[in-house]
């Protein structure tokens, strides 16, 4: 792994690990601030559920740079987008059915969402503002379980076989043509 990707990732753990210990730190204060009180009622500012489709089995969750939340199906691969602002949300992306689920999930600032295809041994990527499957990679993997972005590749797991799988990105984000193992 090129010294750029593993110091970006260093930054991306220590970010996410800062994060969270920021919003535990704030806890009750953030849940103080997402409702207001009025003379007798109490309305909440942002939803406590996001329903999904009946049967639509999530597996992976991925947050946008928009206030929006992509979720997989283990059932047939389909990706579900809800507004955490709102709640509502519907399947933007139908997935290609039973036997490629949608596990692990990443959206990147180009649009576009990385999927991993579990027992389904593939990847894809979807363009998340038309729900189009842009492309799908099989690489035979046993089980390809998640999925994490650094700025030259996308880099995904095999659960069980010890491999990473890397899909090379261009500067503008944009796939290469064939993933490596």
């Amino acid at each position: 792994m090129a010294l750029a990707d593993r110091s970006f990732a260093r930054r991306r753990v220590l970010t996410t690990a800062a994060a969270v210990g920021g919003a535990t730190l704030l806890g009750g204060t953030a849940h103080a601030a997402d409702t207001r009180v009025t003379a007798d009622t109490r309305v909440k500012a942002w939803p406590d559920r996001l329903p999904l489709p009946a049967g639509f089995q999530p597996e992976g969750i991925a947050i946008g740079s928009t206030p929006y939340a992509y979720f997989g199906s283990l059932a047939d691969g389909s990706v579900y987008r809800a507004s955490l602002a709102t709640g509502r949300g519907s399947v933007i992306s139908q997935g290609p059915g039973a036997g490629h689920p949608c596990v692990g999930l990443k959206t990147d600032d180009h649009g576009r969402l990385f999927v991993s295809g579990g027992v389904g041994g593939d990847l894809r990527t979807v363009d998340i503002r038309t729900g189009k499957t842009e492309r799908t990679y099989a690489v035979g993997g046993s089980f390809v379980n998640d999925v994490i972005l650094t700025p030259r590749a996308a880099w995904f797991t095999d659960s069980f076989a010890p491999r990473l799988y890397r899909l090379a990105r261009d500067r503008h984000g944009r796939p290469g043509a064939v993933p490596q193992v």
